[in-house]
Parts: structure tokens; C-alpha cells; sequence
């Protein structure tokens, strides 16, 4: 009996979650002014002694401290909740979530939304996904939007429930998020908390190659700071990748130098978890009765502790190794009686539907975000403009003083400025043409969107480039009935459609993707690392959103828009014409034309 994708994660999933808190964005002041408490030692200690950190934080609740400063005490709350789910000690989780409550019904924003997090963390202990993604994505909507620190919080939170969850599409794109985050701190431990989340995502997602690089790079950072703690449960995530590649040799040595850390900081848990790998080590290693004593070990181990996907995940182990060592059928068949009654229930479809609402509703608020910040940005670097104008104004009148006492220098100078004025006229004049000429080139005229002969350039760099690793995916999107559009409501009531369409389409750009207008009303989505079930979701999230667009026009009439769209794949690596691949999608449109419109069609392979 094979374990099922993402198993290992989830049952690593309290491993993990405490490691990735070692490196939480830390709050401005870090010391509590009446008992000296240090929040920085805090949660670096919530990582290194689980327990230790548990008691600790009991302590310092006890003593009051940071009585006075809130926002630091919801912190502190944070990371306690995390060496609480790590242990795990339930008791300790019951306390933080109330007293984070009792902050939020005091006004403090954003500790309901921790609690919600840690919800999530124990919902995903248990098993119960759908109910954790819906807890998380709840609490990331209650993040307020102007706080840099909980938004970092929810992207990496969200990132691992839905790694946790086994959609590791997903969790890819939360994680790209917070790896931007990550960046913008300059904060190495940080970035390197990142290099670690994205590495789960990719070991869900089967890309095990890719993962092992990121356990790497990670392991290189946590290393050079001396956190050995740290570093035995980036060796943990190494062996998942290592086995998955079938390196068992190299997959054992990391296993059981996970192993090493996790006694050494006396942390059952995680103990349990590194055994899991050494026991999957010794299995491809063909050592079935070493890997059955390793699982036994950690299954005695895990007792007191409640974790049940991770006894379930042992149990499958320890079923392959049953079967490597000839056990008698009815020691495997009892077993099985096990793992069927643990087995994992049916999805519900409520649930997932609920789930895509609520991530939807996040992505839209965190684009907002981004566009926000966008503007400040401009707004700033408007006011430096204005500054170093200002400045220069204030030289030229300094200047013109000068050329007053000299005036044969003065003259001259005059002379030499119209001179150097009139060149810098005449380029910067050369270069707004060139501008203007490459804009119109490759953009349309009407919908700003790159055209034709921008996209054709684009799937040629995508053909002639380096090979690279993952899947592409074209999408081709046709504006329904759109000739009646024009024939009915005229050409301008045509216009208002494509430019509605062109922006809700915007809206839904991929990361290091494009989007652009071929001509009429056709449109085309360019995805880059969109597998088939990212690609297909991309394809009807626009499908749907345009769906509900209604054009309301000045005499009154409203117009209903649905669109076809056409989706084909191409592997990164291969080197598929783009003449083809646009084909391929442009083929899939026509049959979803043909199939009654307002639907999404995969081109066949």
C-alpha cells in the first residue's frame, strides 16, 4: 500500500510549522521595559526547547509583561502558540488562544487572526483540511491590510495549509508571495525561512530535484548562523526529496542527523518524524528489519503525543516493511484493519467551494494591497522629482548671481547652457518618439494590452530560451456573440465590452505572465509554470469572473458578456513551435465554441 502525495509533509506538518516561527518578522521593540524580557531571545528559544519555551512564556504572561504594549504581547502570544502546537501541549494552546482573543476583544487588530492560524495549525494535526484552508483563509481576510508583518504572516501560513492540505499549486503561489516579502525585509534568517517553505511546495508538488536545492540553500543559511535545532529539520525535509529521488543512502545520513538535533533539543515530536525517513531510508536500502525496529521505536514513541497523521503515516511505513520481512498475513492484515479505519473521509464539495471563495477574496485584497503600494511608491519618487527640482532651481539662481559679477564668463555660459539645453531637448524629444513608436508597436490601441506582434515575440523567447523545468500553458479566450455586440449597440458599445473584458482579464495575470489582445475579440492568457490543474483553475476563474461582468450602456441597455476559452500545455523543457502550441489552443477554443460557449476546452495532448 503506497502512501498517499503528501503524506510525509503532513505528518511533518508540527515540525515544520515551529521551524518556520524561529524566523517571524520580529516587532519593533523587542524588550519589555518593567522585567527586561527579551521577545528576540523569546522566540528564538520557542524553536531551540520546546517546553522550555512553553514554560517560559507561562512566566512571562504570569509577570504582565508588556502590559503596556499589546501588539508585543500578541507576539509573544504567537510564538508560544507555535511551541504549543510543536510539543504539541494542548493545555498551552487553550491558554494562548484565549488570551489572544481577549487582546482582540480589546482592540488589538490582528489577534483574532493569529488565533486563526493556530487553529488551523491543530485543525491540520488532525487531519481535517477543508476545515483548516477555510479557518486559515478566514483569518488571512481579517489581517489588516496596511500591516506588513501579519501579511508576511498569512502568506507563509497560508503557503504551508495548503502544502499541509496536499495542493501544492496553491501553496506555490502563497509562497511566491512571501519569498517577495522575505526579500523586501533584507533579513537572511527570513529569506531563508522562505527557501525553506517553497522547498515543501515543491516536494508536494513531486519536484523533487528542485526541492533538494532549496533544502540546501536553506540548510547553508541556518548552518553559518549556528542553528543547529534549525538545521536537523531542514535535514528532515531533505531526506522527504532524497528518498523521492531514491538517494536512500544519502536520504539515511540526513534522516539521522535530523534525528541527532531533535534528541539533542529533546523533542520527541520531531524525533518521531526524522525516523520516519531514516525507516523509508532503510527500506529502499533493502534493511526491512531495521526500518521495522526504527518505525516500532517511533510508533511507541508517539503514544502520548496526538498527531494521527502522523501515526498514520508510520503505520504505512510500517506496513512495507511488514511485507519486506515476510510477516505473518494476519500481523499485515490487522494492520490494514488500521489504516482503513484511519483512512482520510471524502472531500466535501460545500467545503472547497467555500475554500475557493475565501482564497479568491484574499488574492483580490492582497492585488489592492500591491496596487496601493504601487501608487505610494510613484507618489514618492514624485516627490523626489520635485525636491531635486526644487534644488536646481535654487543653483541656477545661485548661477545667475555669478553671471551678474561675470559677465564675459556669463555670457558664455548662457550661450554654452542653450547649447546643452536645446541637445538635451532634441534627445529626450528622440526619445519620447521612440517611446511613443515602440508603444504603438507592440500595444493596442484601444485596450493598452500587448498585441499580436508582442505575444508572437513573447512565445518566441519561451521557444528559443533556456530549457527550464515545469509546464506552460496558453490560454486563447474569445468574447462570445460579439458581433451581435456591434451590429446591435454599435462599434463604441463594442469598445466599452473589450475594454471591461481587457481589464478584468488583467486582473488574473499570471506571475511572469502575460497577457494580451491577438485582434477583435480574442485574448490570450501566456502562464508560465502552470501544470494542467493550475492552468484549468486560471482558465475558469476568468471564465467565471467575466461571466458577471454586465455592461451598462447610456441608452439604458445592459449587455451580458460570456467568453470561450481554448487552453494547451507545453512542457518548459521541450521545444514545441509556438506555432503549434497556438494551434493547439486556438483548436480548443473552436470546440468549446462548438460545444455551446461560456466554457473552458483542454486542447488534447
Amino acid at each position: 500500500m503506497r502512501v498517499p502525495a503528501g503524506r510525509v509533509l503532513q505528518g511533518a506538518r508540527g515540525l515544520l510549522l515551529v521551524a518556520a516561527l524561529a524566523f517571524a518578522t520580529p516587532v519593533c521593540a523587542q524588550v519589555d521595559k518593567a522585567t527586561g524580557f527579551d521577545l528576540g531571545a523569546y522566540r528564538r528559544s520557542a524553536v531551540r526547547d520546546r517546553g522550555a519555551a512553553i514554560s517560559e512564556g507561562r512566566a512571562a504572561l504570569a509577570a504582565k509583561v508588556f502590559a503596556d504594549a499589546p501588539r508585543q504581547r500578541m507576539f509573544l502570544l504567537w510564538y508560544m502558540g507555535g511551541a504549543a502546537i510543536g510539543k504539541p501541549d494542548l493545555e498551552a494552546l487553550q491558554q494562548v488562544l484565549r488570551d489572544l482573543e481577549a487582546l482582540a476583544d480589546s482592540g488589538t487588530q490582528g489577534a483574532h487572526a493569529l488565533a486563526g492560524f493556530l487553529r488551523a495549525q491543530r485543525q491540520l494535526d488532525h487531519g481535517n483540511k477543508a476545515d483548516a484552508l477555510v479557518t486559515a483563509l478566514t483569518a488571512a481576510n481579517a489581517v489588516p491590510e496596511g500591516d506588513s508583518d501579519l501579511r508576511s504572516i498569512a502568506s507563509s501560513e497560508l503557503c504551508w495549509d495548503y502544502l499541509s492540505a496536499g495542493q501544492a499549486e496553491r501553496a506555490l503561489e502563497h509562497c511566491h508571495r512571501y519569498t517577495q516579502l522575505a526579500q523586501q525585509t533584507g533579513n537572511a534568517m527570513t529569506l531563508a525561512r522562505a527557501q525553506y517553505m517553497e522547498a515543501g511546495a515543491l516536494s508536494t508538488a513531486k519536484r523533487s530535484k528542485e526541492a533538494i536545492v532549496r533544502w540546501r540553500e536553506a540548510l547553508a543559511t541556518v548552518e553559518a548562523a549556528g542553528e543547529s535545532a534549525l538545521a536537523g529539520r531542514v535535514y528532515s525535509g531533505l531526506a522527504v526529496d532524497l528518498n523521492a529521488s531514491g538517494d536512500y543512502a544519502a536520504a539515511l545520513g540526513a534522516a539521522r542527523r535530523s534525528v541527532a538535533a531533535a534528541r539533542g533539543s529533546k523533542n520527541t515530536f520531531s524525533v518521531c518524524i526524522a525516523q520516519a525517513q531514516e525507516a523509508r531510508a532503510l527500506l529502499g536500502l533493502g534493511r526491512a528489519t531495521e526500518a521495522l525496529a526504527t518505525v516500532d521505536s517511533a510508533l511507541a514513541a508517539m503514544h502520548d503525543i496526538d498527531s494521527p497523521p502522523t501515526v498514520l503515516e508510520l503505520r504505512h511505513i510500517k506496513r512495507s516493511a511488514l511485507l519486506a520481512t515476510h510477516a505473518p498475513a494476519s500481523a499485515i492484515a490487522a494492520l490494514d484493519k488500521r489504516l482503513q479505519a484511519d483512512a482520510e473521509p471524502a472531500s466535501d464539495p460545500k467545503r472547497a467551494s467555500l475554500i475557493d471563495e475565501l482564497e479568491q477574496r484574499y488574492v483580490k485584497r492582497e492585488q489592492a494591497v500591491h496596487v496601493r503600494e504601487l501608487e505610494q511608491e510613484n507618489r514618492r519618487k514624485e516627490l523626489d522629482i520635485e525636491a531635486a527640482r526644487q534644488r536646481a532651481g535654487t543653483l541656477e539662481q545661485q548661477a545667475q548671481k555669478q553671471r551678474m559679477l561675470k559677465l564675459a564668463w556669463g555670457a558664455a555660459a548662457g550661450v554654452l547652457g542653450i547649447i546643452v539645453i536645446a541637445g538635451l531637448l532634441v534627445i529626450r524629444a528622440q526619445r519620447r518618439l521612440a517611446s511613443t513608436l515602440h508603444e504603438q508597436a507592440f500595444h493596442d490601441g484601444l485596450t493598452r494590452l500587448p498585441n499580436r506582434r508582442a505575444l508572437l515575440q513573447r512565445l518566441r523567447e519561451l521557444e528559443t530560451g533556456e530549457p527550464r523545468l515545469g509546464t506552460d500553458a496558453l490560454l486563447v479566450i474569445d468574447i462570445d456573440h460579439f458581433k451581435q455586440v456591434n451590429d446591435n449597440h454599435g462599434h463604441l458599445a463594442g469598445d466599452r465590452v473589450l475594454a471591461i473584458v481587457a481589464h478584468a482579464l488583467l486582473l488574473h495575470e499570471p506571475r511572469a505572465g502575460t497577457v494580451g489582445r491577438l485582434g477583435g475579440e480574442e485574448f490570450v492568457i501566456l502562464a508560465p509554470e502552470h501544470a494542467l490543474e493550475a492552468a484549468l483553475s486560471l482558465a475558469e476563474q476568468v471564465r467565471k469572473e467575466i461571466a458577471d461582468i454586465r455592461v451598462q450602456l447610456h441608452d439604458g441597455n445592459v449587455i451580458a458578456v460570456t467568453t470561450s476559452i481554448g487552453v494547451a500545455l507545453r512542457e518548459g523543457q521541450a521545444r514545441t513551435a509556438s506555432a503549434d502550441w497556438f494551434a493547439a489552443a486556438d483548436g480548443a477554443l473552436y470546440r468549446a465554441k462548438a460545444q455551446g460557449r461560456d466554457r473552458v476546452v483542454l486542447a488534447e495532448p
